[in-house]
């Protein structure tokens, strides 16, 4: 096993306190220099962060390669730091948890003390939530309200078990609601925004399933974006994190097409 001197964070925004803030991240202790930032990302986003960890020369530089902390937000006491865990079942992953606890929590995850599904149960506990996924509507399409109610489900069950073995791995994260039962796709796209405004959902992405979910995959929707007409085909259990990811900025929509 490789053990690494630091762990990067990036802060994609401007913060007047970042030397408090790794001052925070590194528990307090002002001769500690584990998470460091490597440089300016102001005006950047989430992706382009985690692109930049990947290309890094990792044993020359001597950061782990696989966890960094990203700083996008400032009220970091309501919404903590964004964690995140490059390669995790063959895809990136991510947690919010509060500043104070995230140095202590990554650098313990970077020596394998405890795992990222602990930590990510962990937080997902917490109330309010820290974690960053929002909630998407699921329409059914010519199926009934007892189908749609399983899809549902369905979609809500396989959330983090991409690529993991059978019988290894299972946590449970509801982010997907079940919606109305419709008739046209182009009526639902016409009405989703006033739905999910009154739901407290994703206005501008969201899950359609028919009869035939099951074999042929659930389509998921993107109302502000042009490739393949905001329309990708998935079927389970790829089809459950899709969104999720594309929302927090782990993946694009071109990249989520092309998996």
């Amino acid at each position: 096993m490789v053990y690494y001197g630091h762990i990067h964070a990036y802060p994609i925004i401007t913060l007047p306190e970042v030397d408090g803030i790794l001052l925070s991240l590194n528990d307090g202790d002002p001769n500690d220099s584990t998470i460091i930032t490597p440089r300016d990302f102001r005006a950047h986003d989430v992706r382009s962060a985690i692109d930049f960890h990947r290309i890094l020369n990792h044993g020359e530089r001597d950061v782990h390669p696989n966890y960094l902390v990203i700083l996008d937000t400032q009220d970091l006491s309501e919404r903590g730091v964004f964690v995140v865990k490059i390669s995790y079942h063959g895809t990136i992953d991510a947690v919010r948890m509060p500043a104070v606890e995230a140095g202590m929590s990554v650098c313990s995850l970077s020596i394998d003390n405890t795992t990222w599904q602990e930590t990510r149960e962990s937080y997902n506990e917490q109330d309010p939530p820290l974690t960053t996924g929002r909630q998407f509507l699921v329409y059914g399409l010519n199926l009934d309200s007892n189908e749609l109610k399983k899809s549902c489900q369905l979609l809500n069950d396989g959330l983090g078990a991409l690529n993991a073995q059978s019988g290894g791995f299972a946590e449970y994260r509801s982010i997907y609601v079940k919606s109305l039962l419709e008739f046209d796709l182009e009526e639902i796209q016409a009405r989703h925004c006033q739905v999910a405004k009154a739901t407290g959902c994703h206005e501008s992405m969201f899950a359609v399933v028919e009869c035939n979910y099951s074999e042929e995959g659930v389509l998921l929707v993107k109302l502000d974006e042009v490739c393949n007409g905001g329309h990708i085909q998935k079927k389970l259990p790829i089809a459950n994190e899709v969104l999720n990811w594309v929302h927090l900025g782990l993946w694009t929509w071109l990249e989520a097409a092309e998996v």
